[in-house]
C-alpha cells in the first residue's frame, strides 16, 4: 500500500538543535477558573469548562495534502453526514478541512489510483495561474462549513528547497479574490518544506529561518495583505517538535509576528515524541489514526477536561479506491461514539478555537434579579481578548458557554444587558459531577450532504 509521506511538512535542517521550544500558554481570567464560584440568590454559580454534557472537546485539523476534489467530497460525506457510503454509514460529525489556492510543486507523486499526481490536488486555481480549477467547489465548501482553514496559499514544495515558486504577486491575487468574493478563513496552517517561504508561524526558530511571510524586508512578505481574510488563528511549524502532548487546558498562545501583527497561535497533536536522532515521530497520517483516536487517549482527555486538536492528512492515501479502510474508519467511528454519547465534543477547528477564546476571556458577573431576589441574572458583557482587544460578543461567540448553578430555572442569561433569546438558552440536568447548569446552546447539528463533485 502506498502512502504520501508527510515527513516534509516541517523542514528540519540538519544543523538545527532539536530541543523542543518552550511552550507558551494562556491562562484564563480569574472568574473563568474552575475553582471560582459566587453565591447569588442562595445558589453557587461558576463556569463549566465545556458545553453540557461534554467532558472534553476536540477537533480534527486536516491538511489538504494529497486530496483530490472527489476524494474531498467522499471524505466529508462520510465524516459529516449520515449518508450511506462505501465506508459505511456517515458519522454525523462537525469536521472541517483546509484548502489551497495554488499548486506550485514540481515534486513527482501519485495522489489517486487513477494516476492523478500532486499537480492534480484540489486547489482554487490551476497551478499558479488565475484559471479556476476547483474555485466554485472551494467557495461552496467554505460557505457550508466543510472548509474553515487555509493551508497557506498553496503547495509550493519543490525538489530543491531553494527553488522558490511563491511570490507576493500570488498573495495579492489571492487576497483580492477573497475580498471580492467575501471569503473568510479563520485558521491559517503553515505547510511544507523550505521552499514554502510564504510560511510565517515560526521564523524565530533556528531551523525555520526560511519563513519569510511576515518579514517586511523580504520580497515574499505578505501578512500585510491578510487583513480582510478573517484569519485569527495560526498554526506555525515552529511548535511541531513540542506537540507530542495530547490534551491541554487551552490550545491557544499569543503570537506576535515580525511586522507587529498579532494572532492566536494554537497547538496541534502532531507527533508521539522525538526519535533517537531528535526528529519528531509524526502521527498525522490517516493510517495512524489509531494512534490518535483510541480509548486510552479518549479517557485521558475526559479525565483532564482537556482540549485536543488532532493534526491529520485525511486525504493522503494514494492507492485506495476510497479514502478509508477499516484501519482508518474504525478510529473515526470510535470518536463518533464518544461524541454521540455526549462524552467528547467534536467541533470544526475554527469553532473549537473560537470557543477556547471565550472559555478563557469571557467577562461575566452574577447578581440577584432586582425583580425577584430568589432569582439570579448572569450578565455577559464582553470578551476581553488580549490579542484582538475587548469586544461585545455575538451569540456565536458564546455558543456552548455554560454555567454551573443549583437551579437553572432560577437563572437568566443576559448579553450586554439584553436577555438571551429563550430558544438559545439550554437548561441542563445534573451531569456526571451531579451539578445542574445553564448555558448558551451549541451550534445546531448540520448533517446535510453538501458534496459538490457529484453535481
Amino acid at each position: 500500500m502506498a502512502y504520501l509521506t508527510y515527513r516534509y511538512s516541517l523542514q528540519l535542517l540538519p544543523s538545527a538543535a532539536m530541543t523542543p521550544p518552550a511552550e507558551p500558554s494562556t491562562e484564563p481570567l480569574e472568574w473563568n477558573r474552575p475553582e471560582h464560584t459566587v453565591t447569588v440568590a442562595g445558589m453557587q454559580i461558576g463556569r463549566r469548562k465545556f458545553p453540557y454534557p461534554y467532558q472534553a472537546a476536540v477537533a480534527i485539523t486536516s491538511d489538504i495534502d494529497g486530496t483530490t476534489i472527489d476524494k474531498f467530497g467522499e471524505i466529508h460525506e462520510f465524516l459529516n453526514t449520515r449518508a450511506s457510503t462505501a465506508m459505511g454509514s456517515g458519522l454525523g460529525l462537525d469536521i472541517a478541512d483546509s484548502c489551497w489556492m495554488y499548486i506550485g510543486t514540481n515534486i513527482a507523486g501519485k495522489v489517486h489510483p487513477d494516476g492523478r499526481t500532486l499537480q492534480d490536488q484540489m486547489s482554487y486555481w490551476r497551478g499558479t495561474s488565475s484559471q479556476p480549477a476547483h474555485a466554485e467547489a472551494i467557495r461552496h465548501y467554505l460557505r457550508c462549513g466543510w472548509i474553515d482553514s487555509l493551508h497557506s496559499y498553496g503547495d509550493f514544495n519543490r525538489q530543491d528547497g531553494q527553488d522558490i515558486a511563491f511570490s507576493r504577486r500570488l498573495a495579492e491575487q489571492a487576497a483580492n479574490e477573497w475580498q471580492k468574493r467575501g471569503m473568510q478563513f479563520p485558521v491559517w496552517i503553515d505547510h511544507g518544506n523550505a521552499a514554502n517561504v510564504q510560511n510565517f508561524g515560526g521564523a524565530d526558530q533556528d531551523n525555520l529561518h526560511y519563513q519569510q511571510g511576515d518579514n517586511p524586508a523580504s520580497p515574499y512578505y505578505h501578512t500585510d495583505l491578510l487583513g480582510s481574510s478573517g484569519i485569527t488563528f495560526l498554526w506555525g511549524s515552529t511548535r511541531s517538535t513540542a506537540e507530542a502532548k495530547l490534551g491541554r487546558n487551552s490550545l491557544l498562545f499569543p503570537l506576535t509576528l515580525r511586522d507587529g501583527r498579532r494572532y492566536w497561535g494554537f497547538y496541534r497533536y502532531t507527533n508521539s515524541g522525538l526519535d533517537a536522532n531528535g526528529q519528531p515521530v509524526w502521527n498525522w497520517s490517516a493510517h495512524l489514526l489509531k494512534n490518535q483516536l483510541n480509548e486510552v487517549n479518549f479517557q485521558a482527555l475526559k479525565s483532564a477536561n482537556a482540549y485536543a486538536s488532532f493534526a491529520q492528512h485525511l486525504g493522503g492515501h494514494a492507492n485506495l479506491p476510497h479514502p478509508f479502510r477499516p484501519l482508518e474508519w474504525e478510529p473515526l467511528q470510535a470518536l463518533a461514539a464518544e461524541y454521540h454519547r455526549g462524552d467528547i465534543l467534536v467541533a470544526r477547528t475554527a469553532r473549537l478555537l473560537r470557543y477556547n477564546v471565550t472559555d478563557l476571556f469571557v467577562h461575566w458577573q452574577a447578581a440577584e434579579d432586582p425583580a425577584d431576589p430568589r432569582r439570579a441574572i448572569i450578565r455577559i458583557t464582553s470578551i476581553d481578548d488580549p490579542v484582538r482587544g475587548s469586544f461585545v460578543p455575538t451569540v456565536d461567540d458564546l455558543r456552548g458557554l455554560t454555567f454551573y448553578c443549583d437551579d437553572p430555572w432560577r437563572v437568566t442569561l443576559h448579553i450586554n444587558g439584553v436577555p438571551l433569546d429563550p430558544q438559545l438558552v439550554q437548561r441542563n440536568p445534573p451531569d456526571a459531577r451531579g451539578q445542574a447548569s445553564i448555558g448558551v446552546a451549541w451550534y445546531p447539528a448540520d448533517r446535510t450532504n453538501y458534496r459538490y463533485d457529484r453535481r
